[in-house]
């Protein structure tokens, strides 16, 4: 159930069992593992939520569910547990040239605090889109501020909050799915999977609660990475 303003985020649960995951490669394989409790103690969702430090079983945790990404690569259905990235090979400039797309469940991303308003559980996908016009300064200016959210607004840059989103161009994009690349089509569809999978966090740790701003509907503004 996404999460609403003014609830609590999460619920006492008891883990007899957990399985680690240390970078956002390995999610998708260690959420994938079955019934077993998952925890992070590395990557950017670790970092979303504070650094919390390890569920040391058979202890009581704190149970939070957290939403997904599903990704569709010329008819193949990927799930994105953290970030999806949609930009050119670095044989036309990578990063450093053209449309750069990033679609977060957490907002961060290597780090940086890319869409601050972002929430892992509000049933939102937050897409940041650094467009062609960009130079690369600017471009290596604005990772800079990213690591602490100074990097919006930026009239080269578009925030976007929804459920779904369809990336399309005229050349052939490389798609990363949790870092992972699967594949460069010309068109990616991106949908929100909510309430897809749960973190287990020691129960001490407290999460930082979703604000107003995070829970707003789908909005657009200028700024972003």
């Amino acid at each position: 159930m996404t999460i609403e303003k003014g609830a609590n985020w999460g619920s006492e649960g008891f883990v007899q069992e957990v399985r680690t995951s240390r970078r956002d490669k390995e999610l998708s394989q260690v959420v994938a593992g079955g019934t077993v409790d998952v925890q992070v103690q590395g990557g950017d969702t670790w970092i979303a939520l504070g650094r919390p430090g390890a569920v040391q079983p058979p202890c009581r945790s704190l149970q939070l569910p957290f939403d997904a990404i599903e990704v569709v690569v010329e008819a193949v259905h990927w799930v994105a547990f953290s970030s999806v990235v949609i930009r050119q090979p670095w044989t036309r400039g990578g990063w450093l040239s053209g449309d750069v797309w990033v679609v977060s469940v957490t907002g961060i991303y290597r780090g940086r605090n890319l869409t601050p308003r972002a929430h892992p559980n509000d049933g939102l996908l937050d897409v940041i889109r650094c467009d062609t016009a960009m130079s690369v300064r600017q471009r290596l200016t604005a990772w800079k501020r990213a690591r602490t959210g100074d990097h919006l607004p930026h009239r080269h840059l578009l925030v976007r909050r929804v459920t779904r989103a369809d990336v399309s161009s005229t050349r052939r994009l490389d798609v990363f799915v949790d870092g992972r690349r699967v594949g460069s089509p010309r068109r990616v569809h991106l949908g929100v999977l909510v309430d897809h999978w749960k973190l287990s966090l020691p129960s001490a740790s407290s999460p930082r609660e979703p604000s107003q701003e995070h829970l707003e509907s789908d909005v657009e503004e200028r700024g972003g990475m």
